[in-house]
C-alpha cells in the first residue's frame, strides 16, 4: 500500500539578493522578551490533551468534526498560537509564516510576482483562518501579516497542493518549522542571531530560515484584538486554513498478497486524463477518463477504480473496456482504497470510514464515525485507520472484527498495510514497519524528518526520504535498502510484487519490472505525470 506525505517542489530565497534580511518586512515576533515568555508558556502551560504530542512527537492532529464539516474540507492542524501588536492598532487579524499568503490576501499581485510566489496563490482565494480553542470557542480571522518566525514555511500544504511547501519540506505536513526547532533542535545553528537577524549570540539552538534563535514553537500569531475576542493568551489551538482545500487522497493497493491479480499500470497525465495498460510495460495505454476528469486511479486484483474531478468513485471489474459501477456520488469521496482481496475502502465526505467486501453491489460497512478518520488503508485481511486524534487502529481479519490500538493519539500521520505487514509514519516523520501479528514490535526504517512517501508490500518496502531520494528493499525488514533515485528526484512511489513505479523530479513516470537492478522504463514524459500506480 502507498502512503503519501508532503511533496516538496522547490524553495524560495526570502532575501531576494538584498542586504536587508527582511526586504518584505520583518515577520513576527518583533519583541524578544514577549517571544521568550511565550516559549516558557509553551512548556509550563501546555494545554494539549493528555497523551498527545510532547517534545518528541511534533504536530498534534486536529480532531475534525462538527456538523458543518468545515475541517474536513480544508487543511486543519493544532499548533501553538502567540500574540502580536499589528501595524494598525485594534485590527483583528492573524500572521501566518507564508509571505505569499499575506501578499495574496492583501491583493498585491505585483509583490507576488516580485517574490516568485507560485501561481497557486490566486487573489480570489479565501485567505482567512478559523481558530478554535480547546473549549470550542472559535473565530474566523483574516490574514494580514507574516510570521511567526518564518516567511516561506506554509506547513499546512498537503499532498498535491497547488501551493507546495517551499521550505523545510522534510518536516511532516502540519509541523511548523519553529515548533521543530524549539522542541527538537531542528535546523540547529551555532551563534544563532537575535530577532534582527544580524546580531550574533553565543547560543547553539534551533533557528528559523534567517538563522535567528527560535524562542517559542508558534505556528500562528493572533493580533492582540483577535486574541482578546477569544479570551486567550499563548496556547495550542486548532487552525483551519480556508484557502487550503483538501485534495481527495487515493491509495492504491499493491497486489502482492494476491498472486493471481492482473498486471497493470495506471497513470493520470498533466491534463487530468486517466489511462491504464494491461500486461507488458511496452504495451499501449487505454483511456479511462477524459482530460480534467481524473484525480486518481486505483488497482487491486482484477479491479480498477477511478476518482473523478467531482469526487465520485467508480470501480470496474475484469477487462478494461467493461463498464464502471458507481460507488460514491459527487462530493462524497475523500479517500479510496482497493485491495486485491475484493475489498473497497473509503473515507466519505463527513470523514467516516467504510469498507465493503465481495461484490461491487454489496453494502458498505461503517468503520468509524463522522469526523473520526484522517486516513484509511486496507489489505486482504486488514483494515487500518488513523482516527481524528492521530491514533492508529488496525483490525483483522474480518471487516466486522474489533480494532486494536497500534499507536496512541498524536503519534501517527500515515499508514500502509499489506496482508502481513503494517507500516506507519510517526508525527516526527520516522517510518517503521512490523511483520506478523499485530502484537509484534515495529522495526524503524527511517529517522525523524526523513520520510516523504512510503509503500509496503509483503516482500518490499519503498521510501522516498527527506532529501527526495528513492530507496527500496526486498525481503526481510532488517535487510539493506537499494538506492534507486538520487536526492530531489523522487516525488511519488508505488510498489507491487514485481514492479516499482515512480514520478521523478521533472514530473516523468518510470516503471521497472523484476529485479531491483533492472532499468526503469519511461511511461510519461517530463511534466506529464501527476499520479501513478501499479499492480502485478
Amino acid at each position: 500500500m502507498l502512503a503519501l506525505l508532503g511533496v516538496p517542489l522547490g524553495s524560495v530565497d526570502a532575501r531576494q539578493a538584498t542586504d536587508d534580511p527582511f526586504p518584505a518586512g520583518q515577520p513576527t515576533p518583533r519583541d524578544a522578551d514577549d517571544a521568550a515568555r511565550a516559549g516558557v508558556d509553551a512548556v509550563v502551560n501546555d494545554n494539549r490533551p493528555q497523551g498527545i504530542g510532547g517534545p518528541e512527537l511534533g504536530p498534534v492532529p486536529a480532531f475534525v468534526g462538527g456538523s458543518d464539516g468545515l475541517a474536513l474540507n480544508f487543511a486543519t492542524h493544532r499548533v501553538y498560537a502567540t500574540r502580536y501588536d499589528p501595524h494598525v492598532e485594534g485590527s483583528v487579524e492573524v500572521a501566518v509564516p507564508d509571505q505569499c499568503a499575506k501578499f495574496a490576501a492583501l491583493g498585491q499581485s505585483s509583490t507576488l510576482r516580485q517574490y516568485n510566489c507560485p501561481a497557486g496563490y490566486s487573489l480570489g482565494l479565501d485567505y482567512r483562518v478559523v481558530v478554535t480553542r480547546a473549549n470550542g470557542q472559535s473565530l474566523t480571522i483574516p490574514v494580514k501579516d507574516v510570521g511567526p518566525w518564518n516567511v516561506d514555511d506554509n506547513y499546512w500544504a498537503g499532498p498535491n497542493s497547488p501551493r507546495p511547501r517551499r521550505l523545510f519540506a522534510d518536516l511532516p505536513p502540519g509541523m511548523p518549522e519553529a515548533q521543530a526547532a524549539f522542541q527538537n533542535g531542528y535546523n540547529t545553528k551555532a551563534n544563532c542571531t537575535e530577532l534582527d537577524a544580524t546580531t550574533a549570540t553565543d547560543k547553539t539552538a534551533g533557528a528559523d530560515q534567517f538563522g535567528r534563535c527560535v524562542l517559542n514553537p508558534a505556528g500562528i500569531d493572533l493580533s492582540t484584538a483577535a486574541a482578546a475576542q477569544l479570551g486567550m493568551s499563548n496556547e495550542f489551538v486548532t487552525v483551519t486554513f480556508l484557502w487550503e482545500r483538501l485534495q481527495p487522497l487515493v491509495v492504491a493497493m499493491a497486489s502482492q498478497d494476491d498472486p493471481g491479480g492482473l498486471t497493470r499500470l495506471g497513470v493520470i497525465n498533466s491534463c487530468g486524463a486517466a489511462y491504464v495498460k494491461d500486461g507488458a510495460l511496452s504495451g499501449p495505454f487505454q483511456q479511462q477518463l477524459n482530460c480534467g476528469d481524473g484525480l486518481a486511479v486505483t488497482l487491486g486484483g482484477n479491479r480498477m477504480g477511478v476518482m473523478n474531478s467531482c469526487g465520485a468513485l467508480y470501480v470496474k471489474e475484469g477487462a478494461l473496456d467493461t463498464p464502471f459501477h458507481q460507488q460514491l456520488n459527487c462530493g462524497d469521496g475523500r479517500q479510496v482504497v482497493l485491495s486485491s482481496g475484493r475489498r473497497v475502502g473509503v473515507i466519505n465526505g463527513c470523514g467516516a470510514a467504510y469498507v465493503k467486501e465481495g461484490e461491487l453491489t454489496a453494502p458498505f460497512q461503517q468503520q468509524t464515525a463522522c469526523g473520526d478518520s484522517q486516513t484509511l488503508d486496507v489489505s486482504t485481511r486488514r483494515v487500518a485507520v488513523i482516527n481524528g486524534c492521530g491514533a492508529l487502529y488496525v483490525k483483522e481479519p474480518g471487516v466486522g472484527s474489533d480494532f486494536q490500538l497500534q499507536m496512541p493519539c498524536g503519534d501517527a500521520v500515515a499508514v500502509a498495510v499489506s496482508a502481513n505487514r503494517l507500516g506507519v509514519v510517526s508525527a516526527c516523520g520516522a517510518f517503521s514497519v512490523k511483520e506478523g501479528p499485530l502484537t509484534s514490535t515495529f522495526q524503524q526504517q527511517t529517522g525523524c524528518y526523513d520520510t516523504r512517501a512510503v509503500a509496503v508490500t509483503e516482500t518490499r518496502i519503498g521510501v522516498i526520504n527527506g532529501c527526495g531520494a528513492l530507496y527500496v528493499k526486498d525481503g526481510a525488514l532488517g535487510g539493506p535498502f537499494h538506492h534507486l533515485l538520487n536526492c530531489n528526484d523522487g516525488v511519488a512511489i508505488q510498489l507491487s510484487s514485481n514492479r516499482v513505479a515512480v514520478i521523478n523530479g521533472c514530473g516523468a513516470a518510470y516503471v521497472k519490472e523484476g529485479d531491483l537492478s533492472n532499468p526503469f522504463q519511461q511511461q510519461l514524459n517530463c511534466g506529464d505525470a501527476t499520479f501513478v500506480t501499479v499492480a502485478g
